[in-house]
């Protein structure tokens, strides 16, 4: 085995023992795979990870991914399509608490308009609503 075959093994072997400790995963889908969750149900030196993808998913059958195919982080494109479901979950409450954040500021500037006696945009109203949801949402515990 030569310096860069060994450095690539020990890279992998890396790369799985970091990964065995995630055991479920949030794939964002792509053109030819709908979005779905699923649990890590086999590991394999050669192939990496076997992905069984939750009941009631469009995606049925199990599949393999490589260690290299997991971010640790979610950003909310394609760069980074699989990663841990915790990081998924992360990265979804900090775009709740962030649309929060615009939504009672919109709510704020139309209170303050109506004080002001300036008529706001109606659509503030489809925002008001949006913010209440998110709430609830927010405050249900994740499955």
């Amino acid at each position: 085995m030569n310096k860069r075959e060994k450095h690539d093994l020990t890279h992998f072997q890396s790369m799985m023992m970091d990964a065995q400790k995630i055991d479920r995963i949030y794939n964002r889908g792509d053109k030819a795979n709908w979005p779905h969750f699923g649990t890590i149900t086999a590991v394999s030196g050669k192939l990496g990870y076997e992905i069984t993808p939750d009941e009631g998913s469009e995606r049925t059958e199990p599949y393999w991914i490589l260690p290299s195919m997991i971010s640790p982080k979610f950003e909310g494109h394609s760069g980074t399509r699989i990663v841990p479901e915790a990081a998924y979950y992360a990265w979804r409450d900090e775009s709740l608490t962030k649309m929060k954040k615009r939504f009672s500021e919109l709510i704020e500037s139309k209170k303050l308009a109506t004080r002001i006696n300036i008529t706001a945009p109606v659509y503030d109203d489809v925002y008001y609503e949006a913010l209440k949801r998110m709430n609830e949402e927010q405050e249900a515990p994740h499955e």
